[in-house]
């Protein structure tokens, strides 16, 4: 036996020495590019000047072309595309010309990556108020085939700008819905599949973005702990009404429930509240089970009552 445990601890330190040190281009190149900030945040007076890094990480297999262009965008109309790229003559807040882009063309290698400098820069003048834009990075593969004619899908990632033209600008907004999801005030029991999903509504009657968030307090009727989930902040853009979907994953059993909101509008610490009550009923097969054990529980008592009188005479 000694020799075979010999031969097996040595089979298992071989194979940890290649798991550690033996390169794996699987693990290595992960496929995909990676662009960050998502978003940037900016607050500038006219006439300032402000420049951030963006940077682009290649961790595809092979080489890509990169070109950066910039544009503008407006709130979106559907809630799951909140906002959308639009040329710079259609828009009442455009960004597009004050965003300046140092590397408009490069090319990484597999396992590169890229700082890119964007510089933001506000004219004199300028009114105050909310300034959008998009620093939109468009890739490629890159191809050394000239024979033949190759086609070539292109991808593209986006670095939303959200700047602030400081000065007399509106800051308002408010909490227009608190819902289960379509309004439901009965529902069957959550399950992973099929979790407590609320709805949260906000409007921006602004005329600069505003972040919202809060907390959200799920309260049993009667017993039970209650559940506190965090409202992470989202960005709302003057004149727009943006629904945000918040799921609790995990179980929540039967019976009556209040759901209760403070959501702070995202500026001068103002918090609005909301509440509503809803019902969480079992799903079929409990019904059918208590129909079940209430249909036994019947036919138990009406045996023991005739027993009892059998007793009794």
């Amino acid at each position: 036996m000694f020799p075979h445990a010999r031969l097996f601890a040595s089979f298992l330190l071989g194979l940890f020495f290649a798991f550690v040190f033996c390169p794996y281009p699987a693990l290595a190149a992960s496929n995909v590019v990676t662009v960050s900030p998502a978003k940037v945040e900016i607050t500038l007076s006219p006439g300032g000047e402000q420049s951030r890094l963006i940077t682009v990480s290649n961790t595809t297999p092979g080489p890509l072309l990169f070109s950066v262009s910039v544009e503008d965008f407006v709130a979106g109309i559907k809630e799951d595309d909140p906002f959308t790229l639009v040329d710079h003559g259609s828009v009442t807040s455009p960004l597009k010309e004050m965003l300046v882009v140092s590397e408009p063309t490069f090319e990484l290698l597999s396992g590169e990556k890229m700082n890119i400098p964007v510089s933001v820069r506000i004219p004199k003048g300028t009114p105050p108020g909310g300034r959008y834009g998009s620093v939109v990075i468009t890739f490629r593969p890159v191809t050394k085939d000239e024979v033949r004619q190759v086609v070539v899908a292109e991808s593209r990632v986006g670095v939303l700008f959200f700047v602030r033209v400081a000065g007399d600008v509106k800051e308002e907004g408010h909490l227009v819905r608190f819902s289960l999801f379509n309004g439901a005030h009965v529902l069957r029991t959550p399950s992973s599949a099929s979790p407590l999903l609320f709805q949260i509504a906000y409007e921006n009657t602004g005329s600069v973005h505003l972040n919202p968030y809060g907390r959200l307090t799920l309260l049993p009727f009667l017993v039970g702990t209650p559940r506190i989930v965090t409202v992470d902040p989202w960005v709302v853009l003057p004149g727009q009404v943006r629904m945000r979907e918040l799921a609790i994953p995990d179980s929540v059993a039967p019976g009556i429930y209040v759901a209760q909101i403070e959501l702070n509008r995202g500026y001068g610490d103002v918090v609005d509240k909301n509440e509503f009550r809803f019902v969480v009923i079992p799903g079929p097969w409990v019904i059918a089970l208590g129909m079940i054990g209430l249909v036994c529980l019947f036919f138990l008592l009406r045996k023991s009552l005739r027993l009892s009188r059998g007793h009794v005479k």
